[in-house]
């Protein structure tokens, strides 16, 4: 493509400090974003076109990441504007470059300095699943307005393509295409309700208002090794939404109602929540015991006594079901978190302890799991659960400690065997061949 030299300036600051000439325009709509690793060549020049530095004469491109200040800022405020393969020459006053100082001795001070770039590609993917194990990435396309995201139980309308990615697409490839299998446009949905799979409602808690995002899902957090062959979405299936998330309306917040207010409406969660755990749905009602819980956190909004006793049951009540969420998921650690959340409401929380011990087991922290085990057993006496746990705790630690003997057995059966070889007489040297006296 011919690079056009006429190109018209555009001012990217408001103190005609940064402008941009486009001397080849790029592909598609998407730029970089904010922390983005971009990989770009370039010409750096001075004002009588001295070139100080050039990735093209080192024959090696430049990579770096967006916004993060590893670069002067006329970088980072340009790049960001440009499109994959777009070849544009931005002139960067001092502020915007070296500034009074220079950096000699090629730069001089309070320069102007004219760098042509051109950008071949980037990585804007960000992992946002809760366990960040990159099941959930996301690469912003299109900035939204402010700063809120929507949250369970949000209004939102939304435009939606969903594609099948190729099995051998890279996992890092944000640009892999593949068949489309879903769209949806100006969609009506409320985060919560089940309209969405938990993964799309968690991609859209990561977005703002007119925001376009890319979403690459992994087969565990899209329909796994079954599929959906309603959907022609076949197992073990990788996933890429396109989705903009064109309005949002905010849901009743806790400062809007008054102490039985945020009481009542804890509860109505709880109950929520305990019907989707009912049906197995557990990552939807985590989502709603979690909703409950931001109703009454804040103590100082009842009074002490009844007011307060009641929301520190409730809350302890949204934790334990929390924790018993993430025991079906085998999430030990955050049976933990929640646990000790619960624990902190009240020292003697039988279920919290019983919990939390079998979480410790299952992460053979055996001394922890029989504390927390023996402290229920003193709540409860004649409860199987816990006496059950405690006896798989004490089976551990003795089939652990068997494991031990034996080894130590061995090491020090090989070791005696080695000394008393060590220790054996040598022989006397042979007599042969020697005269004799007599």
């Amino acid at each position: 493509m011919a690079t056009d030299s006429s190109a018209p300036e555009i001012q990217l600051s408001g103190d005609s400090g940064l402008k941009k000439q486009i001397l080849r325009e790029g592909q598609g709509e998407r730029r970089p974003t904010t922390g983005s690793e971009v990989v770009v060549h370039y010409v750096g020049r001075l004002l009588d076109g001295t070139v100080f530095d050039s990735s093209r004469d080192r024959n090696d491109y430049f990579t770096f990441n967006l916004g993060t200040g590893s670069v002067i800022k006329g970088w980072d405020e340009g790049i960001k504007t440009m499109r994959k393969g777009e070849l544009a020459l931005l002139t960067c006053g001092p502020d915007y470059a070296y500034g009074k100082r220079g950096s000699p001795p090629k730069i001089p001070p309070n320069a102007t300095l004219q760098f042509e770039v051109e950008l071949f590609s980037w990585s804007s993917l960000k992992d946002i699943s809760e366990r960040k194990d990159k099941g959930i990435m996301k690469a912003e396309v299109k900035q939204g307005e402010g700063h809120e995201t929507p949250k369970d139980e949000a209004r939102c309308v939304i435009n939606l393509v969903g594609k099948v990615l190729p099995a051998d697409a890279s996992e890092e490839d944000e640009e892999a295409d593949g068949e489309v299998f879903e769209r949806r446009e100006n969609y009506e949905v409320v985060i919560g309700e089940g309209q969405l799979t938990r993964s799309l409602e968690k991609c859209l808690e990561n977005m703002r208002q007119g925001e376009h995002a890319t979403f690459i899902l992994a087969p565990r957090y899209a329909y796994g090794a079954a599929g959906d062959a309603s959907l022609k979405v076949p197992p073990n299936a990788r996933l890429r939404y396109d989705v903009e998330l064109v309005s949002m309306v905010s849901p009743q917040e806790p400062w809007d109602l008054d102490a039985n207010g945020k009481i009542d409406a804890a509860e109505k969660r709880k109950n929520e929540g305990n019907e989707l755990f009912k049906q197995g749905k557990h990552d939807r009602a985590i989502a709603k015991y979690r909703r409950g819980t931001s109703f009454i956190d804040a103590d100082h909004s009842f009074q002490q006594g009844d007011e307060l006793t009641r929301a520190h049951a409730l809350k302890a009540t949204l934790y334990l079901n929390i924790a018993a969420c993430e025991v079906s998921r085998k999430s030990w650690d955050d049976v933990i978190e929640n646990c000790n959340q619960a624990l902190k409401l009240g020292a003697n929380n039988f279920k919290a302890l019983l919990r939390r011990g079998k979480a410790y087991n299952e992460r053979n922290e055996w001394d922890l799991a029989k504390q927390d085990l023996k402290q229920a057993l003193e709540l409860d006496p004649a409860s199987a659960d816990a006496k059950r746990e405690l006896a798989a705790v004490n089976k551990k630690i003795a089939d652990h400690d068997k494991k031990d003997r034996q080894a130590y057995s061995g090491m020090f059966e090989r070791m005696s065997k080695m000394e008393q070889k060590e220790t054996k007489p040598t022989p006397a040297p042979s007599a042969a061949g020697e005269s004799s006296d007599k």
